[in-house]
């Protein structure tokens, strides 16, 4: 038989910053999901993982860039382990809430067929399509509030403050402070106006407070001015 040779594309490397791993995740989840529920979870974690696959973010481990997933992982550990919420729409929402703009592979449609309606609107109301100019991100958010969704706006919340932690250098920390502000203490002012459970209420004071204390910590880093919030 004749011989044939094969050329493999390695990906590009990337780090994971984490110490979290799949194993660790799914075990703290157990521990509160059911065994169907957890089934979702394990879905949702494979799409966004495949959907974002060789797709680096602008932090770096010892000079490489992270994988974007670690920025998903992040935001999830936010929900349960400083918010301390298990709810499970919200859990598989922000697994899956960043596919819609930045994956080829994982849509609106393909999350309404396999997570339902619930999940794929949630989805929906994180996912920017009016663009990153500040019109566009005014829109963005103001489409999010309108919706008077709170579980929407506490993931949005979460979503924030894992984007301000990993604030990589000065440059992107100018950047941010000079466009996303208004936009963050507009979500900061909706998620506590529109909790109706005293759970609501609790998670959303303290991701407005995490969030607050994220660009205290980067902008004494950079030397820079927070912003009043």
């Amino acid at each position: 038989m004749p011989q044939h040779e094969w050329t493999v594309k390695q990906p590009p490397l990337m780090a994971s910053s984490a110490t979290e791993n799949r194993e660790k995740l799914f075990a703290r989840l157990e521990s509160f999901l059911s065994f169907e529920y957890m089934l979702e979870v394990k879905m949702a974690y494979i799409l966004s993982k495949e959907g974002h696959r060789g797709q680096p973010r602008k932090q770096k481990v010892a000079g490489v860039p992270i994988r974007y997933f670690e920025h998903i992982r992040d935001v999830v550990l936010i929900l349960v382990d400083e918010l301390g919420i298990y709810e499970i729409s919200l859990i598989l929402t922000l697994f899956l809430h960043d596919c819609p703009e930045d994956s080829e592979l994982v849509k609106l449609p393909l999350i309404r067929k396999y997570f339902g309606a619930n999940v794929a609107d949630k989805v929906a109301l994180l996912t920017n399509d009016f663009g990153s100019s500040p019109e566009g991100l005014k829109k963005y958010v103001k489409r999010m509030i309108n919706a008077r969704n709170q579980p929407v706006l506490l993931a949005k919340g979460c979503d924030i403050l894992a984007n301000v932690r990993t604030w990589p250098d000065k440059e992107m920390a100018i950047r941010q402070l000079a466009t996303k502000i208004p936009a963050y203490k507009a979500i900061g002012e909706a998620v506590c106006a529109q909790a109706a459970r005293d759970y609501e209420a609790i998670a959303a004071q303290k991701v407005r407070r995490l969030i607050i204390e994220a660009l205290q910590k980067k902008c004494s880093e950079f030397g820079l001015q927070a912003p009043a919030f």
